[in-house]
């Protein structure tokens, strides 16, 4: 069976719905013109998209030129160009910018920490006529680790087209949040929260180590507030400080360990200037000490290295005569030239006290009067010491330190004056020399230590280049000469071989030659002779008597013996006995009680027994009186007695002009009261100057010959008087021995009693040009003048 198909030529197809075509057709219609509409709205989008993205990329460049060109002109310190760039509209951000040109990556102590910084420009966002650009720091730690920091910066789009640096955007950080710890509050924006609050719980524990060693007087809690936007200047020493998103998060570990330290130590140093009651830590005046004081507690706290003077620096300074006085260092700056050896003094000052007295005791410091004019009285209260026991401490505390140093005085031709001193602390006697160059404002110290072991100096070489010293010691004492140019003192062996141990160089005794080669000594204790030392060989000469003068002109000097009491009965004439070098021999000279070589050595003056003042002629033997035994007790109406400080009943000085003789001579009367009289002697006159009170205990003249100094003492006071030749009285220094300076330009006068130690420099006409104070030192002496010297003015003078 199968199907049929019919198919008939010319048959229509079915007829269609005409409405329903319709319907259609239009709906066709209406989807491709939404179709086209949304293909081209879709260019459109597209477009303009692409072209916002393109204007986007142009700013956001613009906006990172506009940062990099900050950056080189602050790099470059072009104040003008990094102005120009800021943003006029907010005058309170232009100003802060105009005071603070360089904001930096930190502005916290962390910024010290860090040896090198690379800058870097990161992302840039625009949003309208704002924009914010991302800033990285790279930066390099002492240890040599790498911290990374990202801030940010603001930017708005002026009129003119450019983009301006402007304030910050606060919404930015979000809203402030406060992180407290029982005496710690710190206030930061929410962006920074996160990563600061394990920081807050560091910085309750640092207050708390310094509290315990400082013992902190100002009220708690402690109060950081990280939430100032730079458009005004922060308060550091009011604990306000710019938000670290502006100036640098850290962005990994060794960032963030450095903003801990960082922070810890902005808190240390706010803590520091609350307890010194001080507006900033900087001041014009002793801010090395305070910034040394610093540093040792940044040690204390783990924030930094522990201060370690450098003890060769040190040994330097004392070797050479750099050495800068403890009542110095109060008051030197930042940036004074000697601040590297101040720095390592008060590192060893500080360690020392730590030392001795604790650390509380160094701690206390920081509440000490940050303008205190005499620091070391603030040290004494604050260590509850009185300061004379604590520098005596403090001086054998260096000697030992510098105890491996050759000799601390090698250095002492560069200096205008010397002056030794001794004090008694503990049953212990001490010995320090001080320097002082008249052009300098402060003493040096040269040398200290206990006396045994210790080189006093005690003679200054003609010529200036060597200096004489005496070691105190219990078996290696005697005198030693230093050089200027040999650092290491050579021992002169005056001590026989044959004396005792106990032998010693009597410093009272001594001599130089003028021209330097020969020295005149006394040694004491069994065995002790009288000799002279040829310098240049060694060779040893002795003396039958005690060393009187040495002649000004040649190598001739003057020694006495004692007269037998058979032969006279006032124990203090001597028979004098000139003795030549050259020749080797001696020839009787006279008795009497003292004498006194003419200024070119041709003529002796002496006090004979009768008395009466003769002049023996070197060159002629002949002898002349200038002042005969009436005439003498005329002068002098009262019979001289012996001086109980000089054991002399005259003293003689003849005038550097040659023209007059000085005599001084000592009446003791029943009641004990003693009474000096100084007249001038010539060959054709004589004239008495004046009388005062107390034993004659030596003569001085000026080196122009126009006053004479007189020093008496008094109920166990000395006191200087400096007349002119018609007996008027120019200048007084009680309860002082004074000095004149080889030119006579200056006296140096230092204090004999324990209550007024000082060393003053005074003009010819008796103005003060310079005072030190001594520390109270038990006593001081004698006064040594440079031979070569004044080098230079007085300071200030």
């Amino acid at each position: 069976m199968s199907a049929d198909f019919e198919w008939r030529i010319g048959d229509d197809l079915p007829e269609r719905d005409p409405e329903g075509a319709s319907r259609h057709a239009r709906r066709w219609q209406r989807w491709l013109a939404v179709g086209v509409v949304l293909i081209l709205s879709g260019i459109g989008t597209y477009a303009w998209w692409r072209h916002r993205q393109r204007t986007l990329r142009l700013a956001e460049a613009q906006v990172r030129d506009v940062a990099r060109l900050e950056l080189r002109a602050r790099r470059e310190g072009d104040r003008e160009l990094y102005l120009s760039l800021q943003d006029e509209n907010y005058p309170r951000w232009k100003k802060a910018q105009e005071d603070i040109p360089d904001l930096g990556p930190l502005p916290l102590s962390a910024r010290e920490r860090m040896t090198a910084v690379d800058i870097s420009i990161g992302n840039s966002r625009v949003v309208g006529d704002r924009a914010s650009v991302e800033i990285r720091y790279a930066a390099t730690l002492p240890s040599g680790a790498r911290a990374s920091f990202r801030a940010v910066r603001f930017y708005r789009h002026a009129s003119d087209g450019r983009w301006l640096h402007t304030k910050a955007d606060p919404t930015y950080g979000g809203e402030t949040v406060s992180l407290t710890r029982e005496h710690v509050e710190v206030t930061v924006f929410s962006q920074d929260a996160n990563w600061m609050e394990p920081l807050v719980s560091a910085l309750q524990e640092t207050m708390y180590r310094f509290c315990e060693l400082s013992t902190c007087r100002q009220n708690l809690p402690l109060k950081l507030d990280l939430t100032a936007t730079l458009d005004e200047d922060a308060a550091p020493d009011d604990g306000t400080l710019p938000a670290p998103f502006l100036v640098g998060t850290p962005e990994d570990e060794t960032s963030l360990a450095a903003w801990n330290t960082g922070l810890q130590t902005f808190a240390l140093d706010l803590l520091i200037a609350r307890e010194m009651a001080l507006q900033s830590t900087e001041a014009e005046d002793g801010g090395i000490f305070r910034e040394r004081l610093r540093a040792w507690f940044l040690g204390k706290l783990g924030l930094g290295e522990p201060p370690s003077p450098d003890v060769e620096l040190l040994r330097d300074a004392l070797d050479k005569g750099t050495w800068i006085p403890v009542q110095r260092l109060w008051h030197l700056s930042a940036g004074d030239a000697r601040q590297p050896l101040a720095e390592e003094e008060i590192d060893l000052l500080l360690a020392f006290v730590e030392q001795a007295y604790g650390s509380a005791a160094v701690a206390s410091l920081i509440q000490t009067p940050g303008d205190s004019e005499h620091g070391e009285a603030v040290l004494a209260e604050v260590i509850d010491v009185p300061w004379r026991t604590f520098e005596r401490r403090y001086l054998a505390h260096v000697y030992e330190m510098s105890a491996e140093r050759t000799d601390a005085l090698a250095d002492f031709n560069s200096y205008d004056l010397l002056l030794p001193c001794r004090e008694t602390l503990d049953s212990v006697d001490l010995r320090v020399t001080w320097g002082l160059r008249l052009g300098e404002e402060g003493l040096t110290l040269l040398s200290a230590g206990p006396e045994l072991g210790t080189s006093t100096p005690v003679a200054w070489s003609p010529d200036g280049i060597r200096l004489l010293l005496v070691r105190h010691a219990e078996e290696d004492g005697g005198l030693y000469l230093l050089s200027a140019s040999h650092p290491a003192p050579r021992s002169l062996e005056l001590v026989p071989e044959e004396g005792a141990s106990s032998n010693r160089v009597s410093i009272d005794e001594i001599g130089w030659s003028p021209n330097g080669r020969y020295l005149a000594y006394r040694t004491s204790g069994a065995g002790g002779v009288d000799g002279i030392v040829d310098l240049e060989t060694g060779e040893k000469t002795p003396l039958d008597g005690t060393f009187a003068a040495w002649s000004p002109a040649n190598a001739g000097l003057i020694y006495g013996e004692p007269v037998p009491w058979h032969w006279a009965p006032e124990i203090s004439v001597q028979t004098y006995w000139l003795w030549n070098q050259e020749e080797g021999r001696a020839r009787r000279l006279a008795q009497g009680y003292a004498v006194a070589w003419s200024p070119d050595g041709t003529r002796i003056a002496y006090a004979s027994s009768e008395p009466a003042v003769r002049v023996f002629n070197v060159m002629t033997g002949e002898t002349e009186t200038l002042l005969d035994k009436r005439s003498s007790q005329q002068a002098l109406d009262f019979t001289p007695s012996l001086s109980p400080v000089s054991g002399r009943p005259f003293e003689l000085a003849w005038s550097p002009t040659g023209e007059w003789i000085a005599v001084g001579a000592t009446r003791v009367g029943e009641d004990g009261a003693e009474e000096g009289l100084i007249m001038v002697v010539s060959s054709r006159s004589y004239q008495v100057l004046g009388r005062q009170m107390g034993g004659m205990y030596d003569l001085a003249w000026s080196p122009d010959g126009r006053r004479l100094t007189s020093i008496t003492v008094d109920d166990g006071r000395l006191n200087s008087v400096v007349t002119d030749l018609d007996g008027k009285i120019l200048i007084v220094e009680q309860d002082q021995r004074t000095t004149w300076s080889p030119g006579g330009e200056y006296l140096a006068s230092v204090g004999t009693q324990e209550a007024d130690q000082r060393l003053r420099i005074l003009d010819a006409d008796g103005a003060e040009r310079q005072m030190f104070n001594l520390g109270d030192w038990g006593w001081c002496g004698p006064l040594m003048w440079n031979p070569e010297g004044p080098l230079e003015e007085p300071a200030g003078g």
